[in-house]
């Protein structure tokens, strides 16, 4: 995948708008996204109303968890718990990650961070098919338009 075919995905999606390159309205929603050779990072520029971010688990953040020396936040899904990081200085992601939302989460896998903030949304995932950017890009649209401020 290239910034050229990653453009012509867009132009060929029948609800998504070009604006410029690697530039996109859809939902009327405002997206850039910058590639780079092993990774793709999609923003929306919209705030959220509060600031939050997922990442999934790690081996050290697990250990962390094992020695009650984590600073991340737990919600009510388990299973969800399980699987990622929460970080949540405003104390808000019990709210914000409503089952509904953490579904919407989970179809992104597998992504390197999903944040979002009182300026925007950034969603870092490892770079994959044009289809499959695309794909992300409309599940970050829902979850943005579930949550925004």
């Amino acid at each position: 995948m290239n910034i050229q075919s990653l453009t012509q995905a867009i132009k060929e999606h029948p609800d998504m708008t070009p604006e410029g390159d690697l530039a996109v309205n859809y939902k009327n929603l405002k997206f850039s996204l910058n590639l780079t050779s092993s990774s793709v990072l999609i923003i929306c520029q919209v705030p959220a109303s509060s600031s939050l971010l997922v990442a999934p688990e790690s081996d050290y953040t697990r250990a962390a968890d094992s020695l009650g020396v984590s600073d991340d936040f737990k919600i009510a899904s388990a299973s969800f718990n399980e699987k990622y990081v929460i970080r949540d200085p405003e104390g808000q992601a019990q709210q914000m990650l409503t089952n509904e939302v953490a579904t919407l989460v989970e179809s992104l896998d597998p992504f390197v961070e999903l944040e979002w903030t009182k300026e925007n949304y950034r969603l870092l995932k490892s770079l994959t098919s044009e289809d499959q950017v695309l794909e992300d890009l409309e599940i970050l649209a829902e979850i943005v338009t579930k949550t925004k401020a």
